[in-house]
């Protein structure tokens, strides 16, 4: 399975948890927040991942996992800009990078509220730094 497809199932799968999951806000520290919609669709990447990379660590921001980069890791955050969707507000997004050998190789920036999806694959070869891809949904 290549590396990016399986980014760009678990951020498609990762959408759906979000317009059915009911949005129930907490702090987590000083002016910062987390909700049940972090809290689900971080629970389903991360058994997504176990799933299929059982040997790469993963980084994620609301259960820490590994919490250091590794040279074979995922890096995940559920929701960037938590603030941001609880508020109802549209600027926030599903996040999710792949490491194999100290060099990150896929990753997906997922902005459902706005329709938009960005990503970059290396796939084998140098990926210059700023190179994505965008797809508007």
């Amino acid at each position: 399975m290549k590396d990016l497809d399986f980014l760009l199932r678990i951020s498609a799968e990762a959408e759906e948890i979000v317009a059915k999951t009911p949005v129930v806000a907490k702090e987590k520290g000083v002016g910062d927040v987390v909700t049940t919609v972090d809290t689900a669709v971080e629970k389903h990447i991360i058994l997504r991942i176990r799933e299929a990379y059982p040997d790469f660590d993963i980084v994620s921001e609301e259960f820490g996992s590994a919490n250091r980069l590794t040279d074979n890791c995922f890096v995940v955050d559920p929701i960037d800009g938590t603030a941001n969707f609880a508020g109802g507000q549209f600027n926030w997004g599903v996040q999710i990078a792949v490491r194999r050998n100290g060099k990150t190789v896929a990753s997906v920036v997922d902005l459902p509220a706005v329709g938009e999806l960005y990503f970059a694959d290396r796939a084998g070869k140098e990926l210059p730094l700023g190179t994505f891809y965008r797809f508007k949904r």
